[in-house]
This record gives C-alpha cells, sequence and structure tokens, in this order.
C-alpha cells in the first residue's frame, strides 16, 4: 500500500505506507514474487508520512512545525483513513515527518520515525 495525499474534511496527510518486516517474507520462497496485494499484512505496520519543506533553516526546521495542533489534524486524518479502509484497522500505526531543507539546490533530509512520541 502506498498513496500520495490523502485528503479529508480534517486535513490532508503526505504519504501513507505499509512498513513490512522481513518476517513478512519468511513464508514465501525465494523464488517466488511478492505481491503486496494478495501477501498476508501479518507483521505490517500502518504509516503516516507528514512531509515538511522548508528552504533554509532560517526560521527553524521543518520538523519544527509539526506542533501539537498540526499532529491532530493528522490524528483525524488518519481516522477518517482508517474509516474508509477497515482491512488496515488490526494493523500497528506510526506516524513519521520526513523534514526536507533546500539549500543551494542541496536537500537535506531529516526521517523522524515515531515522531508524535
Amino acid at each position: 500500500m502506498y498513496r500520495k495525499k490523502y485528503h479529508s474534511r480534517w486535513g490532508e496527510i503526505g504519504l501513507i505506507m505499509l512498513d513490512k518486516t522481513e518476517s513478512c517474507f519468511s513464508e514465501y520462497s525465494q523464488s517466488t514474487l511478492y505481491n503486496s496485494r494478495t501477501a498476508p499484512l501479518t507483521d505490517a505496520i500502518l504509516v503516516f508520512v507528514e512531509v515538511r519543506c522548508r528552504t533554509s533553516g532560517i526560521y527553524g526546521s521543518p520538523a519544527a512545525t509539526v506542533d501539537r495542533r498540526k499532529q491532530a489534524k493528522i490524528l483525524n486524518t488518519a481516522r477518517a483513513s482508517l474509516a474508509k479502509h477497515t482491512e488496515y484497522n488490526d494493523l500497528p500505526v506510526r506516524f513519521d515527518v520526513v523534514a526536507v531543507t533546500r539549500r543551494n539546490y542541496s536537500p537535506k533530509i531529516l526521517w523522524i520515525r515515531d515522531a508524535f512520541q
């Protein structure tokens, strides 16, 4: 599963992905091509990713813009997504933030896993 820019009345989420551990692949032989649509969702984590971008760090990092209010919007949007896609309701959920700062056309990317802890 991979979606870009999920929209709801509460807001939007940049990315929604599945993070699958190695044990997900254990029942499939190496010769079998893995198909994410037919494979079981065991040991997978549903990840909602907020992507923040700034052209410089003068006014703070992009990650700092994900304050409590923004987190609440993301949580409500994630709930709306789960209400629509009930096949993912049994999965654990994680919220990540990807902070991108672009300086002189060279991006600096910081991925914060489990950012809302």
